[in-house]
C-alpha cells in the first residue's frame, strides 16, 4: 500500500480543483493544495494505521462500597447548617450572627 492516496476535490472542472493527498499510514493526515499554496491538516488520535482495530483495555473492576454502620453515620449539624455563631458586644449583650451579618 502506498503511503499517500491522491485525488482531486472536483472531477467536473479539474482545472479549478484542489489536489488532495491523504495519508494511508497516519489516518487523519491530509494535505491539500491549489496553485502554489498548500496546507497540512491532521485530525486523529496519534496512532499509526494497523490492519486490526485498536481496542483499549477493559477498565478495572469497580470497588465495593464502604460499609456504612453506626460509627460512620453522619450526624445533623448542631447549628442547623446555616453557619451561625454567637458574638458578644462591648456592652456585654449577646446577639446571634448568621451569614451576611
Amino acid at each position: 500500500m502506498p503511503a499517500w492516496s491522491a485525488g482531486l476535490t472536483s472531477n467536473l472542472v479539474p482545472q479549478y480543483a484542489a489536489a488532495v493527498l491523504r495519508s494511508n499510514l497516519w489516518p487523519g493526515a491530509c494535505v491539500f493544495g491549489l496553485d502554489k499554496k498548500f496546507e497540512n491538516l491532521y485530525i486523529g488520535w496519534g496512532h499509526k494505521y494497523t490492519a486490526e482495530n485498536y481496542s483499549p483495555p477493559a477498565p478495572a473492576a469497580t470497588q465495593e462500597e464502604y460499609p456504612s454502620g453506626a460509627e460512620v453515620t453522619e450526624v445533623p449539624d448542631p447549628h442547623g447548617g446555616r453557619g451561625t455563631s454567637t458574638a458578644s458586644s462591648p456592652t456585654g449583650t449577646t446577639r446571634q450572627r448568621g451569614r451576611g451579618s
